[in-house]
């Protein structure tokens, strides 16, 4: 798949994601729905410039578009980007949750009678 197609897709996932029109999305970043429509199709390129516009309004990363980063290399760009109190804050959320899964997922194979090793 080209670099337009693929993007399109994702701009497409990305704009359904939020529930909005391709007019909606238009409306937010400036652009004829025509523009949108042709994006999505992959026939049209969109400036690299544009993206960071793009993505904000979508409420996605520009990195989301390429799809070429594994979601824990995401979640690391992602955490890089924050002054370190917050990074601090984030990685305690995030071994919060760890552990609450866990706690959940004993619980519940306790409970279906399933034993893992």
């Amino acid at each position: 798949m080209n670099v337009k197609k693929q993007m399109g897709k994702r701009i497409r996932q990305a704009r359904e994601n939020l529930g909005l029109t391709q007019e909606q999305l238009s409306a937010r970043i400036d652009k004829s729905q025509d523009a949108i429509s042709s994006y999505e199709k992959g026939t049209r390129g969109i400036q690299i410039a544009e993206l960071p516009r793009l993505a904000q309004a979508l409420d996605v990363t520009v990195t989301y578009f390429f799809g070429d980063l594994e979601p824990d290399q995401e979640a690391q760009s992602l955490l890089s980007q924050l002054p370190p109190e917050r990074y601090r804050f984030a990685m305690d959320y995030l071994r919060m949750e760890v552990e609450y899964s866990k706690r959940n997922n004993d619980e519940n194979d306790d409970v279906n009678g399933t034993d893992t090793v």
